[in-house]
């Protein structure tokens, strides 16, 4: 299959990039910026320019559309909001005119954790439902995260009235490696996890789960919210519920939760399953930079 990776050199794009350049799929990895990628043709284009994106999709069987500004701390927040919603219109309108029928877009938990919205403060939001899903409503409390709940209705649309099927992960904080150092950063003791119902995923299990999608018959418009589980040695989810969400609903009243985030629908549909944290493996932070991780800074949550 040959594969379009927008945002393809940036920290999770560059991983989706070799995972499907080894699997045997023809790759093109479009970026702002030139990184040379063994194997892939390269592409440099200003995503924010229309007619620059038809050329880049001539002849391709599919996008995994990444490339967007990251996160709030990057730019303005209207610059953000506004030059987020140019990208993905421009990807996707070039897409279907030129008759791509597949698209896998890089939403995020922020497109419905809800923070850093006033009504929530320190607060962690209370769940639509436990446990939560990609059926989670959107509710988004800043202007990144508004960029990705309204780039799923982009697609909606896209999907209902054109040949086009699309699948939007609304990633949590992806992290690569040192499972001993993520272990203490990824507990509910830390408010930014409570806030995403303590979601995390690995770089790779990205790059598997693109793999899967492309590889399945998933016809329309669907939302996956990919996770890791809960590491070993952490509290139940019935106890971090009953802790932190006393008042959230349940999607099966009277049962005791094995779980906050649900991916069953993921690995019923695709055959995905996230790796536990205790078999990562360890490694260096060649993701985040020499000097990134749980000990010094929070990661960047840059999406391609």
């Amino acid at each position: 299959m040959n594969i379009l990776v927008t945002g393809g050199s940036g920290k999770i794009g560059k991983v989706i990039v070799r995972h499907l350049l080894e699997t045997g799929h023809a790759v093109r990895s479009l970026d702002r910026s030139y990184v040379p990628v063994a194997g892939a043709q390269v592409l440099v284009v200003d995503m924010r320019q229309p007619e620059a994106i038809y050329a880049a999709m001539e002849g391709v069987d599919a996008v995994v559309h990444f490339g967007n500004h990251s996160n709030l701390g990057r730019a303005l927040p209207q610059v953000v909001l506004g030059e987020n919603l140019t990208i993905n219109a421009n990807v996707c309108q070039a897409a279907v005119e030129i008759g791509i029928e597949r698209m896998i877009f890089a939403s995020s938990v922020q497109a419905m954790a809800g923070w850093p919205g006033p009504e929530f403060g320190d607060l962690p939001m209370p769940p639509h439902a436990l446990p939560v899903d990609g059926d989670t409503p959107a509710y988004p409390g800043n202007c990144y995260g508004l960029s990705k709940a309204l780039t799923e209705d982009m697609l909606r649309y896209y999907t209902r009235v054109h040949d086009l099927s699309a699948v939007a992960l609304r990633l949590p904080i992806v992290i690569h490696g040192r499972p001993k150092r993520w272990r203490e950063f990824l507990t509910m003791e830390d408010g930014g996890r409570r806030k995403e119902w303590g979601g995390w995923i690995w770089t790779e299990d990205v790059a598997r789960l693109v793999s899967a999608i492309l590889a399945s018959d998933l016809p329309g418009f669907r939302v996956y919210h990919p996770s890791g589980p809960l590491p070993a040695g952490t509290a139940g989810a019935e106890e971090i519920a009953s802790t932190y969400y006393p008042d959230a609903p349940r999607r099966e009243p009277g049962k005791p939760l094995s779980c906050l985030i649900d991916v069953s629908r993921i690995t019923d549909e695709t055959g995905w399953k996230p790796t536990p944290l205790e078999d990562l493996p360890e490694r260096d932070w060649t993701m985040f930079g020499k000097n990134q991780g749980p000990g010094s800074s929070r990661p960047s949550r840059r999406v391609g």
